[in-house]
């Protein structure tokens, strides 16, 4: 029920935004595309989670921004005419956000929050086999754009688990990039790209066969995702283009402004980093470190949802450990009076919706019953010295290691038309960072395009 939602919320937006674009549109100079990105259609929310993009443009010389550098590139190659020229300008959103949605802390081993805001330009030239597109992009990194604002009403529409954790979203930060994308096809089914991304947010180069199938009426592909820049080529008036493609390659990144510092060495310690691993069978085993050093006099149930609280991230605890947590409770072994608010920190860690992350409350309650019984002890201290680097440190220090070398599979099919261009795609691509435990080494998620020329 909650996926058929998710399509319908889908379609009914892109059905009231381009419904009158299929009925009235003619294949004239201007053209208008949307692209969304989505990993919610194939029962997934994590890493690159959402992505959106709308592009303006019309067919001319002129480059604007651009004109200059891509006269220079093409004065390399003076007997280059093209048939066809793109300039375009763009808006683009996307989020970002770590495997566990629970947490309202750091997700140590996993990629960090973030979210992007770009305003960009480009242009394409489009020749008799190849293309040649640049673009130029500056934008906004962090709270100011809006990731949190954006995601809270899709997931409440969806019903979707709500993201505990957008407080730790990478700090603001300005970004910018030039990118240049060349493509060459040797026949209308096989032919290459290769992207050079230069800026803060990306630097890396990567290059991929293109395998088409079907009726093609363009010269070289139309760019497939977001992050392709490719202006659309615009086939005469009368002609239908259908076809579905293929394309797998490898990647070479430097830079990734998603991962957070790069120069931070805060988390690098593995002490730290273990006793604040939250996986499934991880859990046992920092449990029982964590009992070393707290103290003696809290009963075992309620140690655990201290634990559990302050250095497990919240997590819900399974059905037989809650029914271990009530029979202490029947038993008398936790009472209010020794442990003040103990109904509402039982309530808030046990029986919350598991939708929602522990509250604030509860964590300064269990620091409160961590530290009541030996305030001064080493022990005690070393503990609160970890919960003092884990909610006042992480979100200025903690970053994820850089995977250098990825890869990317793409597959789907493109429609065009006078006046009409729709697409559909699914992208699989190997993460872009060293990722912790238990954590699938890839990504997948859908990608849609739909525009009209006029």
């Amino acid at each position: 029920m909650v996926l058929f939602q998710r399509y319908f919320l889908f379609i009914f937006i892109l059905g009231s935004v381009f419904f009158p674009a299929f009925v009235f549109g003619q294949a004239n100079k201007e053209f208008i595309k949307l692209t969304w990105e989505n990993d919610v259609f194939l029962l997934s929310d994590r890493e690159y989670t959402n992505g959106i993009k709308l592009d303006y443009g019309y067919r001319s010389k002129s480059f604007f921004l651009l004109k200059p550098l891509q006269t220079g590139l093409l004065s390399l190659f003076p007997d280059a005419k093209p048939i066809q020229t793109y300039t375009g300008y763009s808006f683009a959103h996307s989020m970002y956000t770590p495997v566990d949605l629970y947490a309202s802390s750091v997700s140590f081993g996993e990629r960090p929050y973030s979210s992007q805001l770009l305003l960009g330009t480009n242009s394409t030239l489009f020749f008799q086999k190849s293309s040649f597109a640049l673009e130029f992009q500056l934008g906004r990194q962090g709270p100011g754009a809006e990731g949190k604002r954006i995601q809270e009403p899709i997931h409440r529409i969806t019903r979707s688990a709500f993201p505990q954790g957008w407080t730790n979203e990478l700090p603001t930060k300005n970004l910018w990039g030039l990118n240049l994308n060349y493509k060459y096809f040797w026949s209308d089914s096989i032919g290459f790209q290769t992207q050079l991304n230069l800026g803060n947010l990306d630097t890396s180069i990567s290059i991929a066969p293109i395998f088409r199938l079907g009726r093609i009426r363009s010269p070289v592909s139309t760019g497939f995702e977001q992050k392709d820049f490719t202006g659309n080529f615009q086939i005469a008036d009368g002609e239908t283009e259908s076809y579905v493609y293929f394309s797998i390659g490898p990647k070479y990144q430097v830079v990734n402004g998603t991962l957070g510092n790069p120069n931070s060495r805060f988390f690098s310690e593995p002490f730290y980093t273990e006793t604040t691993m939250t996986k499934t069978n991880d859990g046992l085993k920092n449990y029982l470190f964590y009992e070393t050093f707290a103290p003696n006099e809290i009963p075992s149930g309620l140690n655990f949802l201290i634990f559990n609280t302050l250095f497990n991230k919240g997590a819900k605890p399974s059905k037989s450990l809650t029914l271990y947590f009530i029979e202490n409770l029947r038993q008398g072994k936790i009472s209010s009076t020794e442990y003040p608010f103990i109904e509402y920190f039982l309530y808030d860690t046990v029986f919350r919706d598991g939708t929602k992350g522990v509250s604030d409350l509860s964590k300064l309650l269990a620091i409160y019953y961590l530290i009541k019984e030996e305030p001064n002890t080493n022990k005690t201290l070393f503990l609160l010295s970890l919960i003092y680097q884990n909610e006042l440190k992480a979100k200025e220090n903690y970053s994820v290691p850089l995977r250098n070398i990825q890869g990317k599979f793409q597959m789907g099919y493109v429609f065009q038309k006078a006046g009409i261009f729709a697409g559909i795609g699914l992208e699989v691509q190997t993460l872009e960072y060293v990722a912790g435990r238990n954590i699938l080494p890839f990504h997948r998620y859908i990608s849609f395009q739909v525009g009209r020329s006029f």
